[in-house]
């Protein structure tokens, strides 16, 4: 008799690099029945954008299952989950277009939202050496930016955000809610910044305006580049 039960996953990250690359992904797996929850982390290894394996997980009678890379994607949710022999089986494959559940990247700083917060992390590490490269283990700390696992962090990195701009993590297990009311960020000050002690992010302030909103990301699509943390901006803007 194990000590455990045993997860069969196949996972997807969106337009990965050939690899393979290793990344932490974190499953959570729901009983509905009593809003518990096993939260998991196992490294996986992907190869061409797609891993499987099979993870052990504390027994119990799960329902539903969430997956997330929590350094660079949103969480999804495997509607299909379930039992097969006796095993667990999750699959986190294909676009989400088409009813797939890859992992879509962008999410840079695990929080519910593909936003400008996660420009701004972008800019911050924008043209570094990934540490300690394109793999990550479960204990590789917060910022890793480098989402297309080529080992850079990049413009090619940068079309993650944008293509997935404003994208949310799918709504929980169970009827729990997945997303709060404030919804994503659109804009917000150099001065909010660094009352939030996320000044470094100010960077990311392209057309030295005070805020770091949509005008900045047209500018990094102009040509404009991160070039040193700035500090606040006295400049008013505008109806702000």
């Amino acid at each position: 008799v194990n000590g455990f039960n045993e997860l069969v996953v196949s996972v997807e990250l969106q337009s990965f690099a050939a690899g393979p690359v290793t990344r932490c992904i974190t499953f959570e797996l729901w009983d509905c029945t009593t809003n518990a929850k096993a939260v998991v982390e196992q490294e996986l290894t992907f190869t061409g954008g797609v891993a499987t394996g099979v993870v052990p997980v504390p027994c119990g009678s799960y329902d539903c299952i969430t997956a997330r890379d929590r350094l660079h994607t949103l969480r999804r949710t495997d509607e299909g989950f379930g039992i097969i022999g006796t095993q667990y089986v999750a699959d986190f494959t294909g676009n989400p277009a088409s009813g797939g559940d890859w992992l879509i990247g962008g999410n840079l700083n695990d929080d519910k939202w593909i936003d400008i917060l996660d420009f701004g992390v972008y800019s911050w590490q924008y043209m570094v050496n990934a540490t300690p490269g394109a793999n990550t283990t479960c204990a590789t700390p917060y910022p890793h930016a480098d989402i297309s696992g080529d080992g850079l962090v990049n413009t090619g990195d940068f079309t993650f955000i944008q293509a997935n701009f404003l994208k949310g993590h799918e709504a929980n297990c169970c009827g729990q809610p997945g997303l709060d009311e404030q919804g994503p960020l659109m804009e917000i000050s150099v001065a909010e910044l660094h009352r939030r002690g996320l000044g470094h992010l100010a960077v990311a302030d392209l057309n030295h305006d005070g805020w770091v909103d949509t005008a900045d990301v047209a500018a990094y699509l102009q040509g404009g580049r991160p070039q040193g943390a700035d500090q606040p901006s006295r400049v008013p803007r505008p109806g702000k």
